[in-house]
């Protein structure tokens, strides 16, 4: 462990996965300077993944990673935190163990603090004594200090962090397939150019039905848009969702004579997933979750993002970012920003493409 830069998960987690990816082909570091300590309980075996070397928890003492150079976990919660306590208990690591922080994890200890008073463990909140014992014990923080700052200050008064501006600095692929993908479409080919099609949520079902609804009624009688295109991921299990969608959308086809389009795609897989997004000219993005979408299909410079104003990603998009996106307070505000149409994509492009390389020089400090 002499040296090592040691990062502690599950070996199935996507995001683990992604940040070793970027960690190897974006921040100079070697894949014999990195260590997986995995905290899977049905397997102990494994050796190597992705090319960096395994070891099991179980099958070292905690107190073997003082002298490591760096600890990273990507989360706080119950699943990893017995595990942290364990080392800062065992070592003098607090200050090379760095926590990157996600907005969901936060969200759940503030809505905790505004209930009780106090972060305590609940039933869904993911915390336990462990969580409590390391966020109350480490210092480093990967997360954009202008989104995270005051939310630590409520929950943790008597605390200071340092924030490290490297939070989600992958795209939605590995970067070898993310760079494969990008130069097709910087060929700026009638094949790869996005259709005139609104993409509603990142994520299934993340717009309820009236939702939905509302949105395209304002886009027709509003914004007057002709010839409506529209995909929104569903759960084919759902199917009452899309029933009464459709059946809505035949009304207006026949009573109102307006015709939309709408697509219930399901993705087979990651690639799947992003050509589809990529196929859009507007992203109209939910209130939280699927950022590294968004980064991703924005670093594109394929289409135009839209979210709810002052929501968690508009906050991390328009501040942490910098990028520009169609703000809205009503759907109302949404259908004629869409129908405007005056984002520019290509300073967005550049925006965030640098952006991404300044979390790269960031993390490299931590880990070169």
């Amino acid at each position: 462990m002499l040296n090592k830069n040691i990062i502690i998960g599950h070996l199935d987690h996507i995001f683990l996965n992604l940040y070793i990816d970027i960690l190897i082909n974006y921040c100079k570091c070697k894949e014999t300077d990195l260590c997986i300590v995995s905290l899977d309980e049905d397997n102990y075996t494994k050796s190597l993944h992705l090319g960096v070397p395994v070891v099991h928890y179980k099958s070292i003492d905690a107190s073997d990673l003082d002298v490591s150079k760096s600890i990273t976990a990507i989360s706080l919660n119950k699943n990893n935190a017995f595990y942290l306590e364990e080392v800062i208990r065992k070592t003098n690591s607090k200050n090379k163990i760095f926590i990157h922080l996600t907005d969901d994890e936060v969200d759940r200890w503030v809505k905790t603090k505004d209930i009780f008073g106090k972060l305590k463990p609940t039933k869904d909140n993911h915390v336990d004594k462990h969580v409590l014992y390391v966020i109350n014990n480490i210092k480093n923080v990967i997360a954009p200090e202008c989104y995270f700052k005051d939310k630590l200050k409520y929950l943790f008064d008597n605390r200071s962090f340092n924030f490290i501006d490297g939070r989600d600095a992958f795209k939605s692929l590995p970067s070898k397939l993310w760079e494969e993908l990008s130069n097709l479409y910087d060929g700026n080919s009638s094949h790869t150019k996005p259709e005139n099609r609104i993409l509603l949520g990142g994520k299934k079902e993340v717009f309820s039905l009236s939702d939905v609804i509302s949105i395209i009624n304002f886009l027709i009688f509003k914004s007057k848009i002709d010839n409506l295109k529209l995909m929104v991921f569903t759960d084919s299990r759902r199917k009452r969702y899309r029933l009464w969608l459709d059946f809505y959308l035949s009304c207006l086809r026949r009573v109102k004579r307006c015709k939309v389009d709408i697509s219930y795609p399901t993705p087979t897989n990651s690639i799947a997933y992003n050509a589809m997004i990529l196929s859009c000219s507007h992203f109209v993005l939910q209130n939280r979750g699927s950022l590294s979408t968004a980064r991703s299909y924005i670093s594109m410079g394929v289409g135009r993002v839209y979210v709810m104003k002052d929501s968690p990603n508009d906050i991390e998009l328009t501040i942490a970012e910098g990028v520009d996106v169609g703000r809205y307070v009503d759907y109302r505000e949404l259908a004629i920003k869409i129908a405007d149409n005056r984002i520019d994509v290509k300073k967005n492009k550049e925006i965030i493409n640098s952006r991404f390389k300044l979390k790269y020089k960031n993390l490299s400090s931590i880990y070169n």
